[in-house]
């Protein structure tokens, strides 16, 4: 599941924007820059991607800390918002939800169209849903964003394995806290961290929710299931790469018998509380996209240059599509670093340092 483009009209401060995330050769490309100062949208518009297209498969990517609620969607001085995308689904992916619904015994044809539109339209004029209405074209390809929702079912059922995780995507949101767990689906992090799927406690009270012991949980896995040692192994791997010459070790019992995460620079070794708040990030990203086995998915980063030194945001920029398999990128900064960097960088206004600027429909907004 990759975004081509989206149009997004009176949606919080943005009055009219038109994004598209493919390169010359009209391929989606990995990773997508949205540039611009405080105020400029940036935000807002990861959030219109997060409720038109992460809305349509059932998981709500959305900030945890945004209400939804007229005064917090619409634009002033508008009636509605909407946000229309061009979403594109690879031949596996759609093979592979048709499997699932063949595994669930569910009814339904899968178009066979490798590029849908999906609009969001707020409030639902029809008033069936207070988080607006989707509809998609063709009208059948719904069941191609649904992916996922079957698959939590099936692996409740024991009638699939995470494997499938590899052949459909979703919507991810990494919001400027960073925080592992605040927007996965409730039953999806449930299974995933082996709990009950019908439990539920707020994303904060989560016993998973903190790094700490989801980095702990990667490494302890992989030492109890070869099947997840590629996760740990992997996110050893980037982390080493991102962040040299500090490496995570994995995890050890200390003195007391405590289990404990380790890491060293060059041959000194530290404990967790060692970190800086820049790894804690970087690892925070690592972390997540492992073990919530985002793949086939869209990943919306806000504010990607948090905490980072410019080494780390240009390494980040490199190793953020290729963690784990066939992910989309779309990121919003206001680093001039970064936009020099990336030539096809999106502005959304100008930074004031006097290089390239170019503004766009954008009022003020998030």
């Amino acid at each position: 599941m990759h975004i081509a483009a989206a149009e997004i009209r009176n949606f919080r401060g943005i009055d009219a924007l038109d994004l598209d995330f493919t390169d010359a050769f009209g391929r989606v490309r990995p990773l997508s820059l949205l540039v611009g100062p405080n105020a400029s949208g940036k935000t807002s518009a990861l959030d219109a991607l997060a409720i038109a297209v992460g809305g349509q498969t059932g998981q709500f990517a959305l900030r945890p800390d945004w209400d939804i609620r007229p005064s917090t969607v619409i634009r002033h001085g508008a009636l509605a918002s909407t946000v229309t995308c061009t979403v594109r689904f690879g031949a596996d992916e759609r093979d592979a939800v048709r499997d699932l619904l063949a595994l669930s015994q569910q009814p339904g044809d899968v178009p066979d169209v490798e590029e849908t539109r999906i609009t969001w339209v707020y409030p639902d004029p029809e008033r069936n849903s207070r988080l607006g209405r989707h509809s998609t074209e063709p009208r059948s390809a719904w069941r191609l964003f649904r992916g996922r929702r079957l698959l939590v079912d099936l692996l409740a059922a024991r009638l699939a394995g995470t494997e499938w995780f590899r052949r459909v995507g979703g919507v991810f949101t990494f919001d400027q806290r960073r925080l592992p767990n605040s927007t996965v689906p409730q039953d999806i992090w449930n299974y995933l961290n082996d709990l009950p799927v019908d439990s539920r406690c707020p994303p904060g009270e989560r016993t998973t929710g903190d790094l700490h012991t989801l980095l702990r949980a990667l490494a302890v896995d992989a030492a109890l299931a070869p099947a997840d040692e590629t996760m740990f192994g992997e996110v050893q791997r980037q982390f080493a790469g991102l962040c040299p010459p500090h490496r995570w070790l994995g995890v050890r019992r200390d003195d007391t018998g405590q289990i404990t995460l380790r890491f060293a620079c060059q041959e000194t070794e530290y404990d967790f509380d060692g970190l800086s708040s820049g790894q804690e990030v970087v690892l925070s990203y690592l972390a997540r996209i492992a073990r919530e086995r985002m793949c086939q998915a869209v990943l919306l980063v806000d504010e990607l240059e948090l905490h980072l030194h410019p080494y780390w945001q240009q390494q980040l920029l490199y190793v953020l599509p290729r963690m784990g398999e066939d992910n989309q990128v779309i990121a919003t900064s206001h680093s001039a670093h970064l936009r020099d960097l990336l030539p096809e960088a999106v502005s959304l206004g100008a930074l004031g340092d006097r290089a390239r600027e170019a503004g766009v429909g954008v009022d003020a907004g998030h």
